[in-house]
Parts: structure tokens; sequence; C-alpha cells
């Protein structure tokens, strides 16, 4: 089975300086299941950067001899916000871009996990590290993923919650450390055990 990931900078793997984030640490785990692990994930996406490549993305790695899974793990990027509030990507379009998503991996395959949002810590975040006019809440976050939450359990899809994961870990506010990557490792292959067993 070939396993497609599509995602931002903490599917890409950002900052686990050790394995190279949770997929990388997916993937080293899939080998012994004869899955294919591809990570597609891009620092800076947002669901709408999803909707533009998965398409090409997904016809070039999907097999459709052994089967395909395809994760998505979009978001994050989405809840951002500027100084004067306006978020990168409004709770309506979010909902109609994962429902865009979801209806486009489901003509390849009925293996599809959402993961969830990760959890953000507000005292480093307000602004970010790398951009003075780029902000990121934990409330605001976590409205982003209850939305992702409910689609998911309204259409009984599969949903990997990481909102409870410890900030402790996050050391710029919003990526988690090598120990967090390996939890949501961790969890993500518990959720998709039935592809590959």
């Amino acid at each position: 089975m070939n396993i497609i990931v599509l995602g931002d900078s903490i599917a890409w793997g950002a900052f686990d300086h050790s394995k190279g984030g949770w997929v990388e640490r997916l993937k080293t785990h899939l080998f012994d299941y004869e899955c294919f692990v591809y990570n597609c994930s891009i620092s800076g996406n947002t669901s709408n950067d999803i909707l533009k490549r998965m398409n090409s993305e997904i016809e070039c790695r999907k097999d459709d001899i052994d089967g395909t899974g395809i994760i998505i793990a979009i978001g994050a990027n989405d809840c951002g916000f500027g100084n004067g509030g306006k978020k990168e990507i409004s709770e309506e379009q979010y909902q109609t871009n994962i429902r865009k998503i979801y209806h486009r991996a489901k003509k390849i395959t009925d293996n599809i996990l959402f993961v969830g949002l990760t959890p953000i810590d507000d005292k480093k975040t307000n602004p970010v590290a790398w951009d003075s006019n780029l902000n990121y809440s934990h409330s605001v976050t976590k409205q982003y993923n209850y939305i992702l939450e409910i689609f998911c359990s309204a259409r009984d899809i599969s949903f990997c919650s990481l909102i409870d994961l410890k900030t402790k870990s996050f050391s710029d506010g919003c990526h988690p450390d090598e120990e967090t990557h390996n939890e949501i490792s961790f969890r993500v292959s518990n959720k998709i055990e039935d592809w590959y067993k």
C-alpha cells in the first residue's frame, strides 16, 4: 500500500531534528508492513494550497493494485491571523475546503484519515517569532479543530485528535519537539492499522 500525507510544517517534520518528524517515523514503522509513506507536506500550506495540488500529488503516487491511503493534516496555518484579526482562511472557507478535500480523496480510496490540529502556547505566538504580523491563538485553533472533528464525526471519517498534546515541548509555541512527534506518529499509526494489517 502507498500512503500519501498532505499537510503543513508539522507534518513536514519541523522541528524534529533527530528523526525528521511524525511522518518520517511512520514511514520507518510501516516498512515492516510493506507500506510506503510519501510525505507531500509543505511548510506554510493552508487548506487552499492542499486543494490546488492534491490531485497531482496523489495521481503520481497512488497504488491501484495494493491500495492507497490518504492522510490529511491541515488547518494550523488556516487559523493564523494578522494584527488586525483577519484569519488566513475563514472558518466558513475552511469548512468548505475540508469538504472538497474529502470528496477528492474519496474518489481515490476509502482509506482516509484527518489529523487534528495541535495546541498553541499563546505566550509565544502573539506574534510568532518569525513574523511580527502573524499570530496564533489556542482558542482559535480549538475552534478550527472542532470544525474538523465535527465534519469527520458526522460522516464517520477517521479522525486523530492531537489537541490534548502538552505545549511545554513546543519551543516556538506552534511546533512540537521530537518526543511529541513520536507521540503523533504512534496515534496516527493506531488510527490506520486496519489499512496495513
